[in-house]
């Protein structure tokens, strides 16, 4: 960590103050996906962790003390794709597309935060993070006695403007995407989502667990 002082606004002198800490143990919290990014548990024991995980600093291995499942905060985002045509399927299916949204808010631990997101010309925050399900669920039950204002379905603005949203958060950013899978009018990108969005979404620390309306 380095450390600069300044005087009253003064440009600071010198050269910046650096110190180091030695220390004997470092936590890593991992998440372990498959070849298709869905998140699979570990069962792994202290007697044969440093036989399956390897884990190096500077190129130099180092032994795994203990290795055990968390219990951390998870922040979970519902992005819904709330156009014209993904309202006209929704109602359709007589809101059956509705359960899944509200089995996840249910089953969510205190702890956890949960937002809610509308895309479809432009990309739309309906509800803040919160940790309360009584005010999730009261967000899904306003959202379908609405209609929506556009036939657009810009999925590619959504995703890239929710990536941007997950670097600024601290906690497990996980997304529930329902969608029709429309990119009818992206003004964010030069070329396709494929090209473009899903490679950012691949790099990124985020989980996009998706839905088809």
């Amino acid at each position: 960590t380095e450390t600069t002082s300044s005087n009253q606004g003064k440009e600071p002198q010198g050269e910046p103050y650096s110190f180091s800490v030695d220390t004997q143990l470092t936590v890593l919290d991992l998440v372990f996906l498959d070849k298709k990014g869905n998140v699979r548990s570990l069962d792994l024991s202290g007697d044969n962790v440093n036989d399956v995980l390897e884990v190096k600093e500077d190129g130099v291995p180092q032994k795994i003390e203990f290795f055990e499942p968390t219990d951390a905060e998870l922040a979970a985002l519902l992005l819904i794709d709330y156009s014209k045509q993904a309202f006209f399927w929704s109602a359709y299916s007589e809101g059956e597309v509705w359960y899944g949204p509200l089995y996840l808010i249910k089953e969510l631990k205190e702890n956890d935060w949960i937002g809610i997101m509308l895309y479809d010309l432009n990309t739309e925050k309906w509800l803040e993070f919160t940790q309360s399900k009584a005010e999730a669920e009261g967000a899904i039950d306003r959202l379908w006695r609405i209609s929506p204002n556009f036939s657009e379905s810009n999925i590619s603005d959504a995703v890239l403007d929710v990536l941007d949203i997950a670097n600024a958060q601290k906690h497990r950013f996980t997304v529930v995407l329902l969608s029709t899978g429309f990119d009818t009018f992206p003004r964010r990108i030069k070329t396709n989502f494929f090209e473009e969005v899903i490679p950012r979404a691949k790099n990124s620390r985020v989980v996009f667990y998706p839905i088809g309306i």
